[in-house]
């Protein structure tokens, strides 16, 4: 997810990250079927009526294709970076990319971009 000020935003690849991300976590038994369900239809109803979607396009493709070899990232963590640094010169204001991967955290970092959470190895410690 991208934050400004203003505004959520996120890349349209996370259409199809977050419904996969919430059948792992049911095939893992983290959550019930019913509550992935629900949480899906919560995804769907929010994602659409909240947030400002950031469209992946050929030119946001060259971009996070640039990222991804840069800092090694895989290329829907690279589409989410691409579509914050467009947010950024599109509105032309600092946006907040909000991640618990590793990778795509210090490559955020990297590109100069302000990330949550501000420090990633003890939120992670806790897990």
């Amino acid at each position: 997810m991208i934050r400004t000020d203003a505004l959520p935003c996120t890349s349209a690849v996370s259409g199809a990250e977050v419904p996969a991300a919430i059948a792992q976590a049911m095939r893992m038994v983290r959550l019930t079927q019913a509550g992935a369900e629900e949480a899906i239809r919560l995804f769907q109803r929010e994602w659409l009526a909240e947030y400002l979607i950031v469209p992946l396009d050929t030119q946001l493709g060259a971009a996070a294709g640039e990222l991804a070899w840069r800092h090694g990232l895989r290329g829907f963590d690279a589409a989410h970076l691409a579509s914050a640094k467009q947010v950024e010169r599109l509105y032309g204001e600092r946006v907040t990319l909000v991640t618990y991967d590793r990778r795509l955290w210090q490559a955020s970092k990297a590109e100069g971009m302000d990330v949550f959470p501000t420090d990633l190895d003890a939120v992670l410690a806790d897990t």
